[in-house]
C-alpha cells in the first residue's frame, strides 16, 4: 500500500469492518497505526448473535450461549490481540437480563408473539421531535405544539400510504389496508381514525 501512495507511510490510524483479512493487511503494512473498528458493523454482528439467543427457551439459551464462547473469543483475539473478555462480561452482565426479560416464552406470555420488544418507536418519535426543534430547548407549550405538528405529519404519511400515494408505501403484510381515494373521502374523521387504528 505504501508503494501506491507514499503519504500513507505516516498513517496513524485506519478503520475497517469485521473483515479480518483487510484488518490483518493494514496491521502488517502499518504496525504502528491504531485499528478502529466500525461500530455499525460490530453492532450488527452482535445483534445477529444476540437475536439467536433471545429466540430461545431458557435451556436452549444457555446451550446456545456456551456454543458462542469459542466463536466470540476467537473473534475478539483476532481484533484486539488481547485475552478475550467479552464472553465473561456478557455472561456476568447481560445473560440474566435476557433470561428474565427477553426470551420467547416471556414475549408470548405478554402477547408479543415471536416479535422482539423494542422502544424504537418511542425513540424514533423523540428523535424526530429533536430534529423539529433543532435540538434546542423550548417551553413546554412549544414542545407540545411541535409534537402536534409531528403527529399531523405522521398521519399524513399514513394516509398517503393507505391511499398508495406519497412517499411511503405499505408493506405486503399491511397491503390489505389500501383503500381507494373515493372510499376514503366518504369516511368521516371518526371512521378514518378507526380504520387506521
Amino acid at each position: 500500500m505504501k508503494g501506491f501512495n507514499p503519504h500513507t507511510v505516516q498513517l496513524k490510524a485506519f478503520g475497517a469492518d469485521s473483515e479480518r483479512a483487510l484488518s490483518n493487511a493494514f496491521r502488517e503494512e502499518f504496525p504502528e497505526a491504531d485499528h478502529h473498528r466500525c461500530v455499525i458493523h460490530l453492532r450488527k454482528n452482535i445483534e445477529m448473535k444476540i437475536s439467536g439467543l433471545v429466540s430461545n427457551e431458557a435451556d436452549d439459551f444457555y446451550e446456545t450461549l456456551c456454543s458462542l464462547e469459542k466463536v466470540w473469543s476467537d473473534h475478539e483475539r483476532g481484533i484486539t490481540n488481547q485475552e478475550p473478555a467479552l464472553y465473561d462480561w456478557f455472561v456476568g452482565n447481560v445473560a440474566d437480563t435476557i433470561i428474565t426479560s427477553m426470551l420467547k416464552p416471556l414475549r408470548q406470555k405478554a402477547g408479543l408473539g415471536d416479535s422482539l420488544y423494542s422502544i424504537n418507536d418511542n425513540e424514533a418519535e423523540n428523535h424526530l421531535l429533536k430534529l423539529k426543534t433543532q435540538y434546542k430547548r423550548f417551553s413546554l407549550v412549544t414542545v407540545i405544539s411541535k409534537s402536534h405538528e409531528l403527529v399531523k405529519e405522521q398521519d399524513a404519511l399514513l394516509e398517503g400510504a393507505i391511499l398508495d400515494q406519497g412517499e411511503c408505501r405499505l408493506t405486503n403484510e399491511y397491503s390489505h389496508l389500501k383503500i381507494s381515494l373515493e372510499r376514503w373521502r366518504k369516511m368521516n374523521p371518526a371512521e378514518r381514525r378507526a380504520y387506521t387504528n
